[in-house]
C-alpha cells in the first residue's frame, strides 16, 4: 500500500506491502491525531487501478486538491492500490481497527478482477462507503446497472480530461457522505438522548441517577474517564466516576458555584478555580482536554460533569451534547433533589400527625375516663360518705354498744373512701405517663416464680407448683410486674369458686415475652373483653359492694406503659377468663439463653 504525499502520514507508523515501495507509508488508525480539540477528524479514500501510470497521475492531484479546502475541519488519507485483493484487505484492517472508510475510486477493466465485482465485494465490508467506477465509454452500461443494483454511487470516465471536475465530482460525494453520517450520527444521538432522558427522570435516587450520567457519558462521547458529582440543600455530596483508579473524596473542595458554562479545559489556566479543586482532587488525569459542563438549576449550581481521556479528538457537536447532557442531569437531579426534601418534610408531617393523633388520642381517652369517672364517683361517693354522716349522731346521748357500732360505720367509710381516691389517683398517674423508658430489667420468670409460689397463692386457690422458662426479661421494674401480676391473680381469685385453680403461663420468643393467667370461674361474654380494661366497670354489680372498679384498668395502664398489650377472653358464662399480657422481650445478655426457649411454654 502507498501514500500520497498529500497523506500527511506519520513516519513512525506501519504500512501494508505496497505495489508502489517508492511511496511514504499510510499511517494505520491507531496514530490518528491527538486528543486536541483542534485536531480534524480522519476519513481514508482508497483507489484502485492496475495501470501504474494512471495511479501516478491520482497521486499527483488527487489529495492535495480534495484536501486544499481551508475550511474543512476533516483530514482525508488516500491509499493507492494495483492489486483488487490487497485493496480488499487493507479495507477489512481499517474497518476492524475503527477506522471511517470514506470512499472507493476503482478502476472497471482489471484483469483479476472486475471494479463491479470489487464494489459488490466492499459493500459488504464498508456499506456507508461511497463508491466510484472508473470505466471507458465500452463499460458505461455496466456502471448505469451497476447504480441501479446499488454498487456504486457514480461512474467517472476515464482518461481523466479535466482534473478540476474530477475533483469536484469527488469532493461532492465526500460532502454527501460526511452529510449522511451526520444525519445519521443526529439520529441515533437524539434517540440515545430521549432514552436517556426517560430512563433518568425514572429513577429514584441520586447515586443511582449519577452512575447512570456517568455511564452514558462514557459510552456516547467515548470518554475514558468521567466524573459527575452532585450535592444535597444539607451539604451532603454525591458522585460517580467511570475509568478513575481509587478516586478520592471530594467533600473537602470548595462548591463550582462560579463554573456556569460547558467548554473544554485543556490546561490549568482555562480551568475555574472550583473545577480544578474537584477535578484534581478526585485523581482525574489531566494532561489532556477535559469536557466540562456544570449542573445547574433556578440559578443555583448543582454539580458538574467532566468527561476526560477521548480516543478521539472534540468536535463542537460532542460540546454540545456534553451540554445537552449536563442539562438533562441537571432538571432529573433538581426534580429528585426537590423530591426528596418534600419526602422528608412529608415525613416530618407525618411524624408530627402522628404525635398529634396519639396526643388527641391520649386527651379523647381522658375525656372519656372524666365523663366514666363522673358517673361512677356519684355512686362510689355515696355510700363511704353516707357512712360519714352518721357523725351527726354524736349529737344525741347514745349507748355504749351503738357508740361501737356507729365507730365501725364511720371508720369502714372512711376506709373505702381512702381507698377509691388513692386508685383514682394512682390510675391516672398511669394514664399520663406515655410510654415509660427504664433502664431496669425484670425477670417474669423470676416475678411468677416468687411471688406466685411464696405470696399469691393461698388457702382460696389449689396451689400448683409451677415449671417456669429460665428466663423472660423485660424493661420493666420489679414492683410494677408483681402489681401487674398481683392484680391478674387477685382478680382470677375473687371470680373463682373457692379452691379452684388458677393457671400462669410464661413463655418468651425472641421479640415478645407472654404472660398469661387462666381461671375457672364465670367468665363472661366473649364481646365484653375490651370493656374490662375500661375503668369503673363492674362485672358483678348486683353484688358489687367492695373496690374501686379501677384494677384492670390500671393494669392494662401500666402494661401499655411499657409499649405492651393486654387483652381477656372467654367463651362465655361460666367457663373461666384467660388474661393476656405480651411484653417487648428484652434483648440482651440473656439473649442467646431466650432463644433456646423460644416459643416454649411453662405452666403454672
Amino acid at each position: 500500500m502507498a501514500a500520497s504525499s498529500g497523506c500527511r502520514a506519520s513516519p513512525d507508523t506501519p504500512s501494508s506491502t505496497s505495489s508502489c515501495p517508492s511511496r511514504a507509508p499510510c499511517p494505520s488508525p491507531t496514530s490518528r491525531g491527538n486528543t486536541m480539540i483542534d485536531a480534524p477528524p480522519e476519513r481514508y479514500v482508497l483507489c484502485l487501478d492496475d495501470d501504474p501510470e494512471f495511479i501516478k497521475s491520482l497521486e499527483a492531484f488527487l489529495p492535495a486538491q480534495v484536501n486544499d479546502s481551508k475550511g474543512d475541519a476533516i483530514l482525508y488519507r488516500f491509499a493507492f492500490f494495483q492489486d483488487p485483493r490487497e485493496a480488499l484487505g487493507v479495507l477489512s484492517e481499517l474497518v476492524a481497527e475503527g477506522a471511517t472508510v470514506a470512499m472507493l475510486i476503482s478502476d472497471q477493466q482489471m484483469p483479476s478482477m472486475k471494479g463491479i465485482e470489487l464494489l459488490r465485494r466492499s459493500r459488504a465490508i464498508s456499506s456507508p462507503s461511497m463508491r466510484i467506477l472508473l470505466t471507458g465509454h465500452a463499460g458505461i452500461e455496466a456502471a448505469i446497472t451497476a447504480i441501479n443494483d446499488q454498487l456504486l454511487d457514480r461512474y467517472l470516465t476515464k482518461p481523466i480530461e479535466n482534473e478540476r471536475d474530477f475533483t469536484l465530482s469527488v469532493k461532492q460525494l465526500l460532502q454527501h457522505f460526511e452529510m449522511r453520517r451526520t444525519i445519521e450520527a443526529q439520529g441515533k444521538a437524539l434517540q440515545d438522548l430521549y432514552r436517556f432522558a426517560n430512563t433518568l427522570n425514572a429513577m429514584g435516587d441520586l447515586d443511582s441517577m449519577l452512575g447512570y450520567v456517568a455511564h452514558f457519558t462514557e459510552t456516547v462521547l467515548e470518554c475514558r474517564e468521567v466524573l459527575v458529582t452532585a450535592g444535597e440543600p444539607n451539604g451532603r455530596r454525591h458522585r460517580a466516576t467511570v475509568g478513575i483508579e481509587s478516586p478520592a473524596e471530594v467533600d473537602g473542595a470548595e462548591w463550582p458555584s462560579a463554573f456556569s458554562h460547558v467548554g473544554i479545559a485543556r490546561i490549568p489556566e482555562e480551568w475555574t478555580r472550583e473545577a480544578l479543586a474537584i477535578a484534581r482532587g478526585s485523581n482525574m488525569d489531566l494532561s489532556g482536554p477535559v469536557g466540562c459542563a456544570s449542573l445547574r438549576a433556578d440559578g443555583a449550581a448543582l454539580g458538574l460533569l467532566l468527561a476526560g481521556q477521548r480516543t478521539s479528538p472534540w468536535t463542537e457537536t460532542e460540546i454540545e451534547t456534553l451540554g445537552y447532557i449536563a442539562d438533562t442531569a441537571s432538571v432529573a437531579i433538581h426534580k429528585q433533589l426537590v423530591w426528596t426534601q418534600l419526602e422528608e418534610a412529608h415525613a416530618v408531617t407525618r411524624r408530627q400527625a402522628a404525635v398529634l393523633d396519639q396526643a388527641n388520642g391520649r386527651l379523647s381517652r381522658l375525656d372519656e375516663i372524666k365523663s366514666e369517672f363522673l358517673r361512677f364517683i356519684s355512686h362510689e361517693l355515696r355510700t363511704p360518705l353516707s357512712s360519714l354522716s352518721a357523725i351527726g349522731l354524736l349529737e344525741r346521748p347514745l349507748r355504749p354498744e351503738d357508740w361501737k357500732e356507729l365507730g365501725g360505720i364511720i371508720q369502714n367509710g372512711y376506709r373505702r373512701l381512702d381507698a377509691f381516691i388513692t386508685a383514682g389517683l394512682d390510675y391516672f398517674s398511669w394514664c399520663g405517663m406515655g410510654r415509660i423508658e427504664t433502664d431496669e430489667i425484670t425477670d417474669w420468670a423470676q416475678v411468677v416464680r416468687a411471688r406466685w409460689v411464696h405470696e399469691l397463692a393461698g388457702p382460696e386457690v389449689a396451689r400448683v407448683v409451677p415449671e417456669l422458662p429460665h428466663s423472660c426479661e423485660v424493661r420493666m421494674s420489679p414492683a410494677t410486674a408483681e402489681r401487674i401480676l398481683r392484680a391478674l391473680v387477685e382478680n382470677a381469685v375473687k371470680f373463682s369458686p373457692k379452691g379452684a385453680a388458677v393457671k400462669i403461663e410464661v413463655s418468651s420468643t425472641p421479640d415478645r415475652v407472654r404472660i398469661v393467667v387462666l381461671d375457672h370461674g364465670r367468665g363472661f361474654e366473649p364481646e365484653i373483653g375490651p370493656e374490662l380494661f375500661r375503668p369503673f366497670t363492674v362485672m358483678d354489680t348486683l353484688h358489687h359492694r367492695e373496690g374501686t372498679g379501677l384494677s384492670l384498668a390500671r393494669t392494662a395502664a401500666m402494661v401499655e406503659a411499657h409499649d405492651g398489650h393486654i387483652r381477656a377472653e372467654s367463651q362465655g358464662p361460666g367457663s373461666g377468663a384467660t388474661f393476656i399480657v405480651e411484653l417487648p422481650a428484652y434483648r440482651g445478655s440473656s439473649a442467646a439463653e431466650a432463644d433456646g426457649s423460644d416459643g416454649a411454654r411453662r405452666a403454672a
